[in-house]
């Protein structure tokens, strides 16, 4: 699945990205946001890759409750960050997203 993954990003990567901004439509959010997850199912390289979305996350939405699902032992990476969050450590037992879902309810 992720040589796909890469396999597309390789060569249809940029193209795709540059069509789609074509689209975004920059809105004002009016509304406030309680919470908000971060699924984070891979390993540590992009865990650490992940940290500035959160921190941009945080700045955006500074009273949101921010939930981190990680893969299990790349929650130490999450230490870096200037503010604390909650963290669940998911399972290396293969789990459905519905699965893991239920497991950090």
């Amino acid at each position: 699945m992720v040589t796909i993954i890469k396999l597309i990003d390789k060569h249809a990567g940029s193209i795709l990205c540059n069509f789609l901004a074509l689209f975004n439509r920059k809105t004002k959010f009016d509304g406030d946001i309680k919470k908000i997850l971060v699924v984070q199912l891979w390993g540590i390289g992009e865990t650490i890759l992940t940290l500035p979305a959160i921190e941009a996350l945080r700045k955006k939405f500074p009273k949101a409750e921010i939930n981190v699902i990680v893969e299990e032992g790349c929650s130490l990476a999450l230490n870096f960050l200037p503010f604390k969050l909650r963290v669940f450590e998911r399972p290396k037992t293969k789990l459905t997203l519905i699965e893991t879902h239920h497991y950090c309810a």
